[in-house]
């Protein structure tokens, strides 16, 4: 999961990523001292939660997390404050945790604990749509952007196999003119085209999709919504040569 923490303090701040980096749930904890940083970062950026001081200078802990709320509905926000008179209107947002300072580690790990299992139980982070033009949005519904056109198209192939893995010579056979001549330039480009794919994947708080096991590349299907072949209008996948 990807996580915002904020904090005025800076010593809390920083143990509270210290701590938050240490649970093997988390992927990566932006940390801000203000809650506009956070807000001017969730504007562009998915995430999964937020770990939020409530008396905080300027904007408070219970205006970010409705501001947050705003680029996320979904997001987990856990308070953690040194006042409990907060309760109230945390939990009036429905708030899933409310810590009190000092927060122990092991406060912290029950609540990533708790949030990755919800998130467990409602798995898929990316929706593609295969039928037209080959499209793919993250878990917020906004289209996930490539600077690499043909790292997309990997993540096509990759979704035309259905969680079958794909070794480089299979997958460069499929998207290169892959003649001997070509082997050295092809396998180097998909290799940076993994790297873009890794990247975007990451971006949307999708990094677990991608699997590369045993030399194959596959993706885990069970976290994929795809469009449904009956339902859909338009060719599959119609835009790339190999289909």
């Amino acid at each position: 999961m990807i996580v915002i923490a904020v904090d005025d303090e800076s010593w809390a701040l920083k143990e509270l990523k210290y701590n938050l980096e240490n649970e093997k749930e988390v992927e990566a904890v932006y940390a801000f001292s203000q809650g506009q940083e956070a807000i001017d970062w969730a504007s562009n950026n998915s995430f999964d939660a937020a770990f939020l001081d409530i008396n905080m200078r300027g904007m408070d802990g219970i205006e970010l997390a409705k501001a947050l709320r705003d680029f996320n509905q979904s997001c987990f926000i856990v308070f953690c404050t040194g006042y409990g008179e907060y309760a109230i209107d945390a939990f009036g947002l429905h708030a899933t945790g409310y810590l009190l300072k000092p927060i122990l580690p092991d406060k912290i790990h029950a609540e990533v604990e708790y949030i990755s299992n919800v998130m467990g139980k409602n798995s898929k982070r990316i929706k593609v749509q295969c039928f037209g033009d080959f499209e793919v949005y993250d878990a917020k519904g906004q289209i996930m952007k490539f600077k690499r056109k043909r790292a997309k198209e990997l993540l096509a192939l990759l979704v035309d196999a259905n969680g079958v893995g794909l070794n480089a010579k299979e997958i460069c056979d499929r998207l290169f003119d892959n003649t001997e001549e070509n082997k050295a330039n092809n396998l180097n480009h998909l290799y940076k085209l993994i790297q873009e794919l890794k990247r975007v994947l990451k971006e949307a708080g999708a990094s677990q999709v991608l699997i590369n096991a045993g030399g194959d590349y596959f993706l885990d299907m069970q976290m994929i919504e795809k469009d449904e072949s009956g339902k859909a209008e338009g060719t599959y996948m119609g835009q790339f040569h190999w289909n």
